[in-house]
C-alpha cells in the first residue's frame, strides 16, 4: 500500500507541476488531482439546425495509466474565462486546448490555484464563458451549448442548446 500512496501523491505533484505551468492532460474525460481519470467518448450530430453532443464514460482508470502509455500526453490550455463564486475559495476557469476542437473546464483552490479536477473534450470546442448557479459550473461553448458541471460531481455533467 505504502508504494502505491507514493505513487499516488508523485502522479498528483506532477499534475499540480504541470496545471501551474498552463499544460492539462491531454485525454477525454474528467482528470481529478489525486490521479483518478473517468475516460469518455465524444460524438457530435447535427439535428435540425442545431448540434447533438453524446458523451460516454468509458469506465475508471487512473493518470498512472494514461502516462504508462503516453508519458507526453500533454496539451497547452489558453484560458478564456474565469470567475471566482461568492463565498467558496474557489476559482473557476474554461477554455481551450491547442487544436480548435477542444475545451477544457477546471475548478482550483482560490488562493493556491491548486487544481482540483479537470475535464477536457475533443468534442466540445473552447469553452469561451462562465456562470455559476446552485453548485454548478455552466460553461459556454461556439456551438451555443451549455455543459453544466456539478462542482462536487463532474462526472453528472449535461449539455443543452443555449435558450
Amino acid at each position: 500500500m505504502e508504494m502505491n500512496d507514493r505513487n499516488e501523491d508523485r502522479i498528483s505533484s506532477l499534475l499540480q507541476e504541470k496545471w501551474a505551468e498552463g499544460f492539462g492532460l491531454h485525454v477525454q474525460g474528467i482528470v481529478f488531482a489525486a490521479g483518478a481519470f473517468l475516460p469518455c467518448e465524444g460524438k457530435k450530430a447535427r439535428s435540425g439546425s442545431g448540434l447533438v453532443t453524446a458523451i460516454t464514460f468509458l469506465g475508471e482508470s487512473s493518470v498512472s495509466s494514461v502516462l504508462a502509455e503516453n508519458n507526453g500526453a500533454w496539451v497547452h490550455l489558453t484560458e478564456c474565462d474565469s470567475i471566482i463564486p461568492e463565498g467558496l475559495n474557489l476559482r473557476l476557469s474554461c477554455g481551450e486546448g491547442q487544436m480548435g476542437n477542444e475545451g477544457y473546464v477546471a475548478v482550483c483552490a482560490k488562493n493556491t490555484n491548486r487544481l482540483i479536477w479537470f475535464a477536457f473534450f475533443e468534442c466540445s470546442n473552447p469553452f469561451s464563458g462562465l456562470r455559476f448557479e446552485e453548485g454548478v459550473l455552466i460553461a459556454e461553448n461556439s456551438y451555443e451549448q451549455e455543459w453544466g458541471f456539478p462542482l462536487n460531481a463532474p462526472q453528472d455533467f449535461w449539455i443543452r442548446p443555449i435558450a
